[in-house]
């Protein structure tokens, strides 16, 4: 099942908020199309962490365009470590 969030990310700020504050370990992943409201939210986010927003798409796919087909799967992971 999918869950869907349309329109107002108040509770979604204010829980990763709630989770930053309480200093908890975790990875946060957002997807969807181009939405305003939701690139605020992920700025904010970013700037609370002192961090910034990573298009994981545009990254990963950068680093895997020059390996072969049968090679991206194998290095992968890699990836993601570093």
């Amino acid at each position: 099942m999918r869950n869907l969030v349309k329109g107002d990310y108040s509770f979604i700020k204010n829980s990763l908020f709630e989770c930053l504050q309480a200093k908890e370990p975790g990875l946060v992943l957002l997807s969807g199309g181009n939405d305003p409201e939701r690139s605020s939210l992920m700025n904010d986010v970013a700037n609370e962490l002192n961090t910034e927003v990573l298009n994981l798409n545009f990254v990963l796919s950068k680093e895997m365009k020059t390996l072969s087909i049968n090679e991206r799967p194998l290095r992968l992971l890699d990836f993601f470590r570093n």
